[in-house]
Order: structure tokens, then sequence, then C-alpha cells
């Protein structure tokens, strides 16, 4: 546990896992870093297809995932990555296709934290388990069980599963997406997202085409902000909460301030097609139907970007999304002209956000006090420039929370006996700009040929977040001695914070 791995520019292929094992390719309860590697074909009977990682820290970045599976006699996790029991993740600028498992097609978190940013979730699966009663299955790309997620500039199309065709998470996740695009996702219930947790947020998202068997492109309770839902399943909170959504383009429409139900004016979407044929038009029921990708940027008249062009690229008609946001919310880093208004959809508040178009020319040079790039100053201009957010650059990053272990303090001997078996855990947790969803609270206790560790987490912290650790208890099998708790607090934005360790020694008394 204390070792580490490293991995530069290496190839995992074909390796196995078997008899109910983890980790096809790895299996580490160190911390691993792989950068530039490869992961083709690889299987494991237990969790983690390619990797498994376990109360560690994981770093990937600039790797690929092809073609890795879990099968497993039980509900397997992690075609390609498995990450359990506090695991702290960062995956970054990575491709996963074609991977396979019961749950988490791709990836699975449990117990653990994630940040995914730049990847690329392409035809994953999560459709078959020998325990289909099982309460945890799903999530074609991605699945989070009692996990914390975050995904930023993410790319999640054509993935399919049982439940949550793109994303699954249950009742104890926090999962926030952020400039994602979720196309040509299918699943029973659920095509793009499936959650039965209420913390689910997404912020300039495009869902596309995402279908379920339910008819829900998302079931489950959460917020949408500057969203686009369209050309699929409508939204559906189920019965753990409600979904609220404001200035998003929903199609069929959705209460709330700035909604809109306008055609959101794709360059060029997604469709089904035949494996063997890709200019055959299929429907997304069709068994042989495979997901060709889109392209989810905005038309504009003005341009939008191309990624093959490397420029922008003139429109024949703009899409009503661009300039449809909140005026209260800054613009980021859209490029003039930018109308000074937030875009909806992945690309909002980006480099690559689709330009404003006022009916004539882009003025080459912006004009001092045109804030809006229309190529004149007048009132809309200054209706803008009296917002107190319009700050140049992009907008302030969301602030993590802060957490502090309040007692016991660090050093402390404490007692306990059948008549006192409890010691009090409590923290003081805070966020400056949002909400604590959760605090997670572990003790450890080590020695020379091992360690026993134990964990909980409390969600609700209106009588202050703390745990009762029964110490004495039949059965517990806690010995006296020295221990580690340590203690980190999620706020609603998926943001993590850490508290400064404490050490106690426990002394059991008749």
């Amino acid at each position: 546990r204390d070792c580490t791995l490293d991995l530069e520019d290496c190839t995992f292929e074909g390796n196995r896992a078997t008899q109910f094992t983890s980790g096809g390719a790895i299996w580490s309860q160190g911390d691993v870093t792989a950068m530039r590697c490869a992961f083709r074909d690889n299987l494991a009977d237990g969790d983690g297809g390619a990797i498994y990682v376990h109360m560690s820290a994981l770093l990937v970045s600039g790797c690929s995932f092809i073609g890795n599976t879990v099968e497993s006699a039980r509900d397997g996790e992690g075609g390609a990555i498995c990450m359990t029991w506090d695991t702290m993740a960062t995956i970054e600028d990575s491709v996963f296709e074609d991977n396979a498992a019961p749950n988490g097609g791709a990836v699975c978190g449990r117990r653990g934290h994630a940040r995914i940013t730049r990847c690329r979730f392409r035809n994953n699966s999560a459709l078959t388990s020998p325990l289909r009663s099982s309460f945890h299955v799903g999530g074609g790309a991605i699945a989070a069980v009692s996990a914390n997620m975050k995904l930023t500039d993410c790319d999640l199309q054509g993935n399919r599963a049982t439940g949550g065709g793109a994303v699954r998470g249950d009742f104890s996740t926090n999962l926030a997406l952020t400039n994602c695009v979720l196309a040509g996702n299918r699943a029973e219930q659920g095509g793009g997202i499936e959650m039965t947790a209420r913390n689910l947020r997404l912020t300039n998202c495009t869902l596309a085409s995402n279908f379920g068997q339910d008819q829900h492109a998302v079931t489950g309770p959460g917020v949408f902000e500057h969203c686009i839902v369209w050309d699929g399943g409508d939204l559906d909170a189920g019965l753990f909460g409600e979904i609220t959504a404001v200035y998003s383009d929903i199609q069929g429409g959705y209460p709330g301030q700035g909604n809109l139900d306008v055609d959101p004016l794709f360059v060029r979407p997604g469709r089904w097609t035949d494996a063997l044929d890709p200019n055959a038009i299929l429907g997304p029921d069709d068994p042989n139907a495979v997901w060709l990708a889109g392209d989810y940027h905005l038309q504009s008249q003005a341009g939008h970007w191309d990624d093959d062009a490397n420029d922008y690229v003139i429109d024949a008609a703009t899409s009503p999304c661009i300039d449809a946001g909140d005026w209260a919310t800054p613009i980021g880093d859209e490029p003039f002209p930018n109308g000074g208004v937030l875009n909806l959809g992945a690309y909002g508040g980006t480099a690559q956000a689709s330009r404003s178009y006022f009916g004539g020319p882009i003025c080459e040079t912006p004009l001092p006090g045109d804030i809006n790039g229309d190529c004149k100053v007048d009132s809309v201009d200054t209706e803008l420039s009296l917002q107190d957010w319009r700050v140049s650059g992009a907008p302030a990053a969301n602030q993590p929370p802060t957490v502090t272990i309040t007692a016991p303090a660090d050093g402390d001997i404490i007692t306990v006996n059948s008549s006192n078996p409890t010691i009090l855990i409590a923290v003081d947790a805070s966020d400056a700009d949002g909400v604590i969803n959760q605090v997670s609270f572990a003790i450890e206790q080590r020695w020379e040929t091992g360690y026993r560790r134990t964990s909980t987490v409390d969600t609700d912290g209106s009588n202050g977040w703390t745990w009762e650790w029964r110490f004495v208890a039949a059965g517990s099998e806690y010995d006296p001695g020295e221990y580690t708790i340590t203690v980190y607090a999620i706020d609603d934005d998926c943001e993590i914070a850490f508290a400064s360790e404490v050490r106690i020694t426990v002394v059991v008394t008749q």
C-alpha cells in the first residue's frame, strides 16, 4: 500500500485476471500514475477490466482504453477502470471506446472521488448482469456508486446500458457535469442519465438523441443550467425529488426562468446507422444500429468552430441558443463577437462558443464600448456594462469548501469502556459559494503486517457534521492503540476539501 506505480508510454494488451480477481492489467492498493499508455483487450473476472485501484490515488493522462472487459459472475464494475473506497482519481485527455462491464461500461467509482476532464467515451456498454435484479447495474460509460464525480469538457456518445445510457449514479452519489456532450446514448431507464440521488447538476451541457425505453433522456432528480435537451426522451424526476431547469432549451418545453423550446440548430447531429452500411438510417431500437457521432456546436452566420478546419466556419443559419443565457452569468472565454451573453449548450462559456450574429459583417476591430460586438455602441451595451458581473477573463471558479475536525483534538488520549463505548468525531464544514452535500469520515489503525480502516458518510448536517464511532461493541474487533482520523467535505459542485488529519490514542478499560 505504501508503494507507487509510475507508467509512461506503456502498452497493456490481452492480459487476464481470472477466478473472480480484479484488475485485468493492473491491480493496486498504492498510488498509480499512467501517462500516454494504451490498454487494449484486457479482461477481469472481478472488477476493473484494465485497472483496479483501491483506497489510493490514481492519475490517468493521455491514455487510451479500447475493448477492455469485465466478465463477472456477479455485478462486476468498471470495464476499463474501477476505483474503490476513498480512491482519489484524476482522469484527463483520455479515450474510452468499446469497453464493457455490468456496472460502468468504461469507468466505475465506488466510495471515492474522481475528476474526469477532456475525455471521450464512445460505444461503451453496461448491458448484462447475472444478477439482473441488482440495484447497482448500469452506466454505459460511467457508474458512480456512493461516489463523488465531476466531469468537465467530456464527450459521451453511443454508449448503452440497462440504466443510464451514458451515466448512472445511486442514492449517495454527487455528480456534476460541465460543458459535456451526451448524445446517442440509450438504455432501458434514462437514455442519457439515470440518477437516484438528488445531487446531480448539469451546467452548459448538451443532451441530444438519448433514448430510453422509459421515454426519458434523464431519469432522476437534478438541476439544469444553460443546457440543451433535444431530440430524444424528456426529463423525468422519478420518485426521489424534482428536476429544476433555468435558461435551458428543452424540447417540448419545461417550466423555469429563461427556458426555450426551439430547434438548437446543431452543426451536424449524430445518427444511428447500420454497422455494415453507414449510409443507412436506423432507429435506436434496431439491433444492428450503431451511433455515428455528431458535431454539437451551434450553427452561426458569424461562424462556428470547426475542429477539422481549425477555424471558424460560416453557416446559413444562426442558432437561437446563442446569447440565450442569463445576463447575470459571465461569458467566460467566448470569442468576440459574443453578444455579451452566455450561449447555451456544451460550448457556452468556452473558446469554441459559436459567434454572435447581428445581420451584417463581423466587426474586425472591436469598438470601444461595443460590448456585444454588433459594430455599434448603443443602449444594449450600456445595459450590459451596468451588470456588476461584467469582468474581463473567465468567471470565478467554484471555491472548494472548508473543513476542520473540531473533536477530538490531535494527540488526545481517549478512554472507552462498555458504559462509554463511543467516540464522537465532530466537524466544522462550510462552503462560501454553495452548500455542503456530504462529509466523509474515516479512521485507520496500522501495524507492521497490515491495517484496519472504517469509514462512513454524513449527508445531513442539520444537527452538525458528526460521527459517533462505536469503538466497544460485540464483534467490532477494534484494538486499543493509535488511530488516524481523516475527513473530507464535498460541495454542490463536487469540489472536495480535506481536513488536517487528527491522531488519537484509544485506551480500553473495564
